[in-house]
């Protein structure tokens, strides 16, 4: 089942076409949904028909398993003719049963049947596959509890060597080294082994072990300097990401975004490199960035964004002045753009989307820049450059909503979200550049646009955003710009100047 326009198959259920745009009539839309319906109860049928043939198939093999115990037992038992078995009657009965002369062949032939050991053949081999199940289990818990027993007994006699001076800082380094890898091989191999699970564990230890090793070498015994220990953490960062690809292990991932944002802060040597920081954040954020789009983890967008800000905000509040304005700028939008436009891409240029789960952080990721962009540009140069950013800002908004609607997603939360969101730094603007009464005028138009645009769209939220802006625009115009710009008394009910507005 293919479009009719690019010819590509149909492969979800959605109004217009997710690789050309082409929209489906809403008859062959009803069509899809039932046809898709029907695919999804059919796939539903299908996992219930793998159990069923499973069951079946242990059945199968427990009754044939019983079917040969019971051929034996005809073989041994039942190979007497008819006239032997009337010549032998007398002879089995009065060995049988010698006190009657009415008794039948047919309960002494069938009693070797019902004897107990014959019986509970089929019972113990039940019981077999029950206790060697069994046995698996436990021994792959014995072998976790001995691993980790063994870990903590080596911990302990480590700590007891350092106490007491047999092993130096280098050696301490080393062997901290040898165990993170150990725990990456180790880790690899019970992967490998039906133990997934615990085979991980072991790799994240890996991985953290080498992360707190190289720490301890900077900064508690000072073995490296900090240029080869930087770059060693850039190192375990690239691992853990290549091995949460490999892995297919989501958190592998979040444990190398942790090390990777951590490692500035835990090789800092008070100096303010901010060229060199900000640099390898943005190098940072364009790699994890690029495995959660891969893997489709927005999780790491979520981590990503959160870690940013606040190293950021940590730097900016500690080392910022206005010599470093155009740098910090310049660095501030670069980050915006990053978590504007790579989410965008993340929900709406892959096949299948989940929705706006992903794509909320561009909210808070606006306004955080903004903060920082508004305080930097005022205090270097005015109130009026500051419309700068908030026209940038609107303008990729706008783009963003317009690449929507040529998708013929308009009728997507997002779409509203990006509309909005440009419409907000628009009204910011009009304050920033203009002053008194042009404030009320410029609002009063926008909110003009606003409800056309929401009535030709027929989205509620931004009829109601219209209302608000209107309102405001007349509460100004009656509370504010009558006695302040046309110095009107309302004691008096006099206009204190001429009226020429």
């Amino acid at each position: 089942m293919n479009c009719p326009q690019c010819k590509k198959t149909i492969e979800q259920l959605s109004a217009n076409c997710v690789s050309c745009g082409h929209k489906y009539s809403d008859e062959i839309f009803h069509r899809l949904s039932v046809y898709f319906g029907l695919k999804h109860e059919l796939a539903n049928l299908r996992s219930v028909k793998d159990s069923f043939v499973t069951g079946l198939e242990t059945l199968t093999k427990k009754l044939k398993r019983y079917e040969e115990l019971v051929g034996e037992d005809l073989e041994q038992h039942v190979t007497f003719t008819q006239e032997e078995e009337f010549e032998d009657k007398n002879k089995y009965v009065s060995v049988s049963l010698p006190d009657s002369d009415e008794a039948k062949p047919e309960p002494a032939l069938s009693a070797p049947v019902l004897q107990p050991e014959e019986s509970s053949s089929f019972e113990k081999a039940e019981e077999k596959d029950n206790s060697q199940y069994e046995i698996n289990i436990g021994q792959k818990w014995l072998l976790i509890i001995g691993i980790v027993t063994m870990v903590f007994g080596i911990g302990y006699f480590l700590k007891y060597s350092f106490e007491q001076g047999w092993v130096g800082p280098a050696g301490r380094v080393t062997m901290a080294y040898v165990w993170g890898i150990i725990f990456l091989i180790g880790g690899n191999q019970f992967r490998k082994r039906q133990f997934s699970a615990f085979g991980l564990s072991l790799v994240g230890g890996g991985i953290a072990t080498l992360y707190f090793s190289t720490f301890a070498a900077f900064n508690l015994y000072h073995l490296f300097s900090q240029t080869p220990s930087f770059l060693i953490m850039v190192v375990i960062t690239v691992l853990a990401s290549a091995l949460a690809i490999v892995y297919d292990t989501k958190w592998l991932a979040i444990l190398g975004l942790i090390g990777g944002f951590i490692t500035p802060v835990m090789l800092s040597t008070g100096q303010d490199n901010y060229i060199f920081l900000m640099t390898y954040m943005t190098i940072l954020n364009l790699g994890l960035l690029s495995v959660a789009f891969y893997k489709k983890w927005d999780i790491l967008n979520i981590l990503g964004f959160v870690a940013t800000y606040l190293i950021y905000t940590g730097w900016f509040f500690s080392h910022y002045n206005q010599s470093k304005f155009w740098p910090a700028i310049l660095f501030i939008t670069l980050y915006y753009f990053i978590y504007s436009i790579i989410p965008f891409a993340y929900q709406f240029l892959r096949e299948k989307r989940d929705g706006i789960r992903g794509f909320s952080i561009i909210t808070p990721n606006s306004f955080l820049a903004f903060g920082f962009s508004y305080f930097m540009i005022r205090e270097r140069f005015s109130l009026e450059w500051v419309s700068v950013i908030t026209i940038l800002y609107a303008v990729v908004f706008l783009l963003m909503a317009s690449y929507l609607y040529k998708k013929d997603m308009y009728k997507q939360d997002a779409f509203v979200v990006l509309l909005g969101k440009a419409a907000l730094f628009l009204i910011i603007t009009i304050p920033v550049i203009f002053s008194k009464h042009w404030i009320t005028i410029f609002w009063a138009a926008q909110a003009t646009v606003l409800l056309w645009t929401g009535i030709r769209l027929n989205r509620k939220s931004l009829i109601l955003g219209s209302y608000i802006l209107l309102g405001g625009a007349v509460y100004k115009f009656l509370w504010y710009d009558y006695s302040v710009v046309f110095n009107f008394s309302f004691y008096n009910l006099h206009i204190m100047g001429q009226y020429t507005y």
